[in-house]
């Protein structure tokens, strides 16, 4: 009724500034007596209907997307959800709905009447996510220190609970903490700060998947390598070829080009003993770069002539890679290098600059070659890719970067990722049986996949949370059982449940030392989260008695 008021007081003062007008204007009607005609009534708006608010959603949906009675994490695949049966005429649970969540301050209101106030949740493992949800909708709202607030009261209410020294939640809801908590100091501008705070996820860790990669490193926003930074990008290449290339990559741009190119050889070694057909041309492009950048010109060139070979071989075999393009663009990177290097700078700086842009060579390798080819060149010289300074590249891809993480925390979505599901004692541990039998058991294949030379595994009916490190787990007690010190290892990052092994010892073919995982130190790691099956019961026991 108010809003109703308003646009009736507003209508009628149109109205009659209209009738002023009309008789300070029109003179004549006035002095032939002319009487005006009555001005029409206001139209007052009927009030607008009230929101349904079962098509509003709970509180807990407006918090964060999820009813009262679960926790997903957004960021993960989806749990395979145990199914309670309720009972045929229950009324139906509410579904997770993300849509109905709402933004901004919006959200810290349906957040805190169910965090403080009669209404307030009391299962600690539900009201946590609660209030890390009020906290990224503080980000939301650009209250950063209110976003801070929140995270140290979750971090208080789990000390409370005793949930600080549990392992199974540490690896799990509770890497959240951190990470949101270094996702609002880096928009605070306090990079180094959010780089330290996210590395808390992964202290004394080196094979939980998932505490690693939440531990955020933000190159873009901090120029200098640390040692965790280094240490946790070292860890993610044994279990991910993804994370060797970043690892490589990263050296790069901190003019540590022998590292990076040790690293791409390791990967190219690694590569040639899984792969058996269609090789790509790519690591030996990317290689050859790297080792022209370090100075090593004999491999350079051997591995530039072998990606040169390869990517012919294959378009005339009608096998084309479907990232050709990218492969001649970074050969032909690779001859600016060498260009400059047999003295032909001139030649060289023309053939770069004439790119606004290089797409596919590293950032880091780029930035050299630009800071490189500036030396002494003519004002003339400098256009095109060759028109920035190194500095201004690295400003300029650093804006880029807040501003997309700026322009993403409006989606009401993306920085809900954030928050991990608790990942229960039970879900762990009922894997034990499974995961510690190595003979006769449906985890691992029985024979090397042909295409890749290696076993496949699979866990497909374990929590998200539990898939890598159950998996990561049977294959070191594997590797024991067939008589071998390690193994090197694929995990299907876009799916979890899935990866591939090769067992052997270190310093073996096809086994370089950055993608070597000695199975005890897994073992010695991750046997404290999936203990062996004796062990299962003794804890068991003990909670029980505890219990009692």
């Amino acid at each position: 009724m108010v809003l109703a008021a308003v646009i009736g007081r507003a209508v009628l003062t149109l109205t009659v500034a209209a009738m002023i007008g009309l008789t300070l204007v029109d003179v004549s009607v006035a002095q032939t007596s002319v009487a005006a005609p009555a001005p029409p009534a206001p139209t007052i708006p009927s009030p607008p209907a009230p929101i349904d608010p079962k098509l509003a959603g709970s509180l807990y949906l407006q918090c964060d997307g999820n009813p009262n009675n679960m926790s997903a994490g957004e960021g993960l695949a989806r749990f395979v959800g145990a199914v309670t049966l309720l009972g045929l005429f229950a009324p139906a649970a509410e579904s997770p709905d993300a849509s109905k969540r709402k933004f901004g301050e919006d959200g810290v209101k349906a957040c805190s009447g169910l965090i403080d106030g009669d209404k307030a949740e009391g299962t600690v493992v539900r009201r946590l996510p609660l209030i890390l949800a009020r906290a990224l909708h503080r980000i939301e709202a650009k209250d950063y220190a209110g976003a801070l607030l929140d995270v140290g009261k979750a971090r208080e209410e789990a000390a409370k609970f005793n949930l600080a020294s549990d392992p199974y939640f540490q690896r799990s809801m509770a890497v959240s903490f951190n990470v949101i908590e270094a996702e609002t100091h880096l928009r605070m501008g306090k990079a180094e700060t959010a780089q330290a705070t996210a590395f808390q996820s992964m202290k004394g860790l080196s094979y939980s998947y998932y505490p690693m990669i939440a531990a955020r490193d933000f190159p873009e926003h901090i120029q200098k390598l640390s040692e965790n930074e280094l240490n946790r990008l070292t860890s993610l290449s044994r279990l991910s070829s993804t994370y060797q290339w970043l690892r490589a990559y990263r050296l790069s741009e901190v003019s540590r080009f022998a590292e990076s190119a040790a690293a791409i050889d390791d990967a190219i070694v690694w590569n040639e003993a899984i792969k058996q057909d269609d090789k790509s041309s790519f690591p030996e492009a990317a290689g050859a770069i790297a080792h022209s950048l370090a100075g090593n010109w004999p491999r350079a060139s051997e591995l530039a002539t072998r990606s040169r070979t390869n990517l012919e071989t294959r378009r005339a075999e009608g096998k084309a890679e479907q990232e050709a393009s990218a492969i001649v663009e970074m050969l032909d990177f690779y001859d600016i290098i060498k260009l400059a290097h047999e003295g032909k700078v001139k030649d060289a700086r023309r053939n770069f600059a004439a790119r606004s842009k290089w797409l596919s060579p590293a950032f880091g390798q780029v930035q050299e070659v630009n800071r490189r080819l500036r030396v002494g060149a003519a004002p003339d010289e400098l256009f095109g890719a060759l028109e920035k300074t190194p500095d201004a590249m690295w400003n300029e891809r650093r804006e880029q970067r807040l501003a997309t993480m700026l322009q993403s925390d409006k989606n009401n979505r993306t920085l809900f990722t954030l928050i991990l599901p608790y990942a229960s004692v039970e879900a762990y541990e009922r894997l034990s049986k499974r995961v510690w039998k190595t003979t006769g058991n449906a985890i691992i294949s029985k024979a090397p996949n042909t295409f890749l030379n290696a076993y496949y595994m699979n866990i497909y009916d374990a929590d998200s949370l539990t898939q890598v490190d159950a998996l990561l787990l049977h294959a070191a007690l594997q590797a024991k059982a067939r008589g071998k010190t390690g193994f090197t290892y694929f995990l299907d990052t876009q799916r979890p449940s899935t990866a591939f092994v090769r067992f052997g010892n270190a310093g073996d073919e096809g086994f370089p030392a950055s993608k070597y995982i000695p199975a005890d130190d897994v073992i010695a790691e991750l046997r404290a989260v999936i203990p062996p099956p004796a062990e299962v019961e003794i804890r068991k026991a003990q909670r029980s008695k505890a219990a009692k």
